[in-house]
């Protein structure tokens, strides 16, 4: 019997090991329409959401940001730029457990043009009150990192070109550098090397038919050592990460490892992702998105899947931020418009292998990705639902912005039904199908 004692043992302590890790799904209102767009876990181990929140009455958006416990409850709330059309893409906790946020913001409505707007940057301290706000004219913000040296790198576009600025501790601009492509070029994401220069991703346009990832390599004051096109047709990079080894790991249309001189080491045909990060095992964790659902992928350190999960429920949903956390999890922020016409940021927190209450799995999703299509859209008049389920019972409504119903028809049999808009007015409107125990919601713009 001795020697089976630490089998035994193994046995009682393993739940407790598998079952530490807080899993949730949390969505998060109230200030209108609510996007994420970046989230970090900070160091009291709970989590700081960021993106923006859109007033659809009014035309008008903030930058939204939440911070939450460890179990994704609320701590407070905070909004900034309210004036304007503001959108927030990335923040960072710095050093002294304050906020640095970026964002675009104009001062025309629903124009998030590059030229027409400004980068917004944002201080705050650790409760998320404002210390400064500085503002950099006709070039638009969106991924931000504390440098070494107390300041801030900020990358997105001006002028149809990548751009990158370098400020100081309060944000005032040291100097700043664009990077062109034959057509246009703009940034998504950049990172501090071990160099202390800077790796950038974005996407470029090389001909009237084709885009490519864009990733560029500088010095300290932003002069490049070198620059790499990857893919053609509507390739684009979102995010870049420099890895142990001193190399770089790229995701967007593609996934793609690069050696410290950018040259290729391989490509994985995984795409429609906006978060890369090298996990403590060597692999990589993405986040991305179909249109349809939030997935999240883990791969191991040669590109190659180890699992995948989506979060969703045939509906509107998306994932843009994911970080591995300190319990070995993963926090991912995105949005979703579960059964109804609003939209909520939204936190999932994993367990190791993706798990947290509910999940679908990939197949599922391929499985159902045909389901319910709106065309054309956006349109001017008439719609046409194709692709309805198999089922004699399917009820058709439509609603406006404000949630008031416009719109009912029900089906006896399968078919593609045509519905007629054109006597309401232009804006956003929510098709919604009730299959069974199913809802299945689409949008639409009319115009």
């Amino acid at each position: 019997m001795k020697g089976k004692t630490p089998f035994i043992v193994l046995l009682i302590l393993l739940p407790s090991c598998l079952f530490s890790q807080t899993t949730f799904m949390k969505t998060y209102n109230g200030a209108g329409w609510e996007y994420g767009e970046s989230v970090v876990q900070t160091t009291d181990s709970g989590y700081i959401l960021f993106g923006g929140a859109l007033n659809p009455q009014t035309d008008t958006s903030s930058m939204y940001l939440v911070k939450t416990d460890l179990n994704g409850d609320t701590v407070w709330m905070k909004l900034y730029g309210e004036k304007y059309f503001t959108w927030g893409y990335s923040v960072q906790q710095t050093t002294d457990n304050g906020f640095i946020l970026v964002g675009v913001s104009t001062n025309n409505k629903i124009d998030t043009s590059v030229d027409s707007g400004f980068i917004y940057l944002v201080k705050t301290n650790e409760t998320g009150d404002t210390l400064w706000t500085k503002y950099y004219d006709n070039a638009s913000g969106l991924s931000v990192e504390q440098t070494t040296d107390g300041g801030y790198i900020i990358v997105g576009a001006q002028d149809d070109k990548m751009y990158l600025s370098k400020t100081n501790a309060n944000g005032d601009s040291l100097w700043s550098k664009t990077y062109s492509a034959p057509l246009f070029a703009e940034g998504y994401c950049v990172q501090q090397t071990s160099d202390s220069g800077y790796i950038l991703v974005g996407r470029a346009r090389l001909n009237v038919n084709d885009y490519s990832m864009y990733l560029v390599k500088t010095d300290s004051i932003g002069n490049v050592q070198w620059n790499k096109y990857f893919g053609t047709g509507s390739s684009y990079g979102h995010a870049v990460q420099q890895t142990t080894d001193g190399g770089y790991i790229a995701c967007g249309s593609q996934l793609v490892r690069v050696d410290p001189n950018g040259d290729t080491l391989w490509t994985r045909s995984i795409g429609g992702f906006h978060s890369v990060q090298q996990t403590t095992d060597g692999g990589y964790i993405l986040a991305g998105e179909n249109g349809i659902n939030t997935y999240l992928v883990k791969t191991d350190s040669d590109g190659y899947t180890d699992w995948a999960k989506t979060f969703g429920f045939y509906d509107s949903h998306s994932g843009k931020s994911v970080k591995q956390t300190t319990d070995g999890g993963y926090i991912l922020t995105g949005h979703t418009s579960i059964l109804t016409s609003d939209k909520s940021a939204i936190l999932i927190k994993t367990d190791s292998l993706g798990n947290a209450p509910p999940f679908v799995s990939v197949s599922e999703l391929l499985s159902h990705q045909s389901i319910f299509t709106v065309y054309p859209n956006p349109t001017t008049g008439q719609i046409t639902l194709t692709n309805l389920p198999e089922n004699e019972n399917i009820k058709i409504a439509i609603y406006n912005v404000l949630g008031e119903l416009l719109y009912v028809q029900k089906l006896s049999e399968a078919s593609e039904p045509v519905i007629d808009l054109s006597a309401l007015s232009d804006g956003i409107y929510l098709i919604q199908l009730e299959v069974g125990q199913m809802t299945l919601n689409r949008r639409t713009i009319k115009h």
